[in-house]
């Protein structure tokens, strides 16, 4: 039970990553359309789950199921995990992202940062870093 709990947690959270990275990876006009078939995946997945042991179900005998038959589902998702840790190097991180986290790397320094002349010193991270832009405010009224 606890790890049913576990998996519905980690479904849940790949789901809405999954969502969130398919629109902003997707043209700007059709990102509805591209963040359509996240939606589709628990329904497909439960789906060929119930597929696949109703064939195995069929195709063997009560005994050899419950003896073996059973763990054959299992094993062939194994070929899932395969696809997907695949698909998961070949993504590229969203556009937004790379921006916002070079912009917070750059407020906030690192150990050590290279100075005009070229030339590395240390930095101390405890310092608060000295914001260079310059903030931009819009007037929204009823705010």
């Amino acid at each position: 039970m606890l790890l049913r709990c576990i998996q519905g947690l980690a479904m849940g959270g790949e789901w809405a990553g999954a969502t969130v990275v398919t629109a902003e990876l997707a043209p700007v006009d059709r990102r509805g359309y591209y963040g359509m078939y996240p939606q589709l995946g628990p329904a497909l997945g439960s789906l060929l789950s119930s597929v696949t042991f109703l064939l195995t179900t069929l195709t063997m005998s009560d005994a050899a199921f419950l003896s073996w038959g059973w763990r054959v589902p299992f094993l062939a998702s194994a070929v899932l995990i395969v696809v997907g840790f695949v698909a998961r190097m070949a993504l590229e991180e969203p556009k937004s992202f790379r921006r916002t986290f070079e912009a917070r790397t750059n407020r906030c320094g690192s150990l050590r940062s290279q100075n005009s002349s070229g030339s590395y010193q240390s930095v101390d991270w405890r310092q608060p870093a000295k914001y260079s832009g310059r903030a931009h405010r819009t007037s929204q009224a009823g705010l």
